[in-house]
């Protein structure tokens, strides 16, 4: 079934349900891999991200479950993440490169793209360990299947309205806070958080679709282009910092232009993100809330 929490079943049982279906889906992709290994953590990662995203949503009175799974299965996408990391370098640059703009710069945009397949190629040359930690990650989902068994929501319909609007209005209101530090100059871990909290955004209206199915599809189409930017923009920030931080890599290319490359392209996603944000998040976060509770509580009369 689809990622949506149905108002007309029991609250308990459709959270278990969505977190079955993303536990599931996320140990068939790393154990059955159709399109290999790198493409299977990518897909595995996306689940844990949406059941983080349910967990925040919804566990605003169950906050010791929420840290156990949050620290669960942050750890299980971190252990994942070095090789699709470098594969986002990749996308990032590659992208650069239709972007240039002169030969000499084209030139050093091409020198970089071999040069971190070359560096991804070598990281994941070590099979071995890299099974693990997948063999890792399932074991995390097999327990974390096992702990939602356990979880038991008060069903009420006004019980349950006001434990979303609390989740709803926590994330809103952070990622309005995130979102004034970045219009302040804010720096790459501003525009990460707040491109952290849009996810959950994007989620929440793609959970809650059935309450307002036309209005939440909007939103979550213009949250969904919100992250799109801002995850451009956080691929270069990483493709930034490892020119700084890893000198012999740096030496390996012509970094300058690369450089000039990054920083222009990096200003102008940040300011079109800045320009979508102000779009999506143009309700205060206790007006959404208030409706989301609303909202609820009608539907599941």
């Amino acid at each position: 079934m689809a990622y949506r929490i149905l108002p007309d079943r029991s609250f308990t049982a459709e959270i278990r349900r969505i977190g079955r279906e993303q536990f599931g889906e996320a140990i068939a992709a790393l154990a059955e891999r159709p399109a290999g290994l790198h493409e299977a953590i990518h897909d595995a990662r996306k689940n844990f991200k949406r059941l983080r995203g349910l967990y925040r949503l919804v566990c605003a009175d169950a906050k010791d479950f929420r840290k156990q799974e949050n620290d669960r299965l942050h750890h299980a996408a971190k252990s994942l993440s070095g090789l699709r990391d470098a594969t986002a370098r990749i996308e990032a640059a590659g992208k650069l490169v239709d972007l240039a703009d002169n030969r000499k710069e084209r030139q050093a945009l091409d020198g970089l793209l071999k040069a971190l397949g070359k560096r991804r190629d070598a990281m994941a040359s070590d099979d071995a360990e890299l099974e693990g930690r997948a063999m890792a990650a399932i074991d995390s989902c097999r327990q974390g299947m096992e702990a939602l068994e356990e979880l038991d929501f008060d069903n009420r319909r006004r019980v349950t309205a006001k434990r979303l609007a609390k989740g709803w209005r926590k994330t809103h209101g952070r990622a309005i806070a995130a979102l004034s530090s970045c219009r302040a100059g804010g720096a790459a871990a501003d525009f990460h958080d707040l491109r952290k909290r849009s996810q959950d955004y994007w989620m929440y209206n793609q959970l809650l679709k059935p309450l307002w199915p036309s209005a939440m599809m909007a939103k979550k189409q213009a949250a969904k282009t919100l992250t799109d930017l801002l995850g451009d923009g956080n691929d270069l920030s990483v493709l930034v910092d490892l020119l700084e931080t890893d000198e012999d890599f740096a030496a390996s290319i012509a970094a300058g232009p690369v450089k000039a490359a990054v920083g222009r392209r990096l200003q102008q996603l940040r300011k079109d993100s800045l320009a979508a944000a102000e779009d999506v998040y143009a309700d205060a976060s206790d007006r959404e809330a208030d409706l989301i509770g609303h909202l609820w509580a009608k539907a599941a009369g």
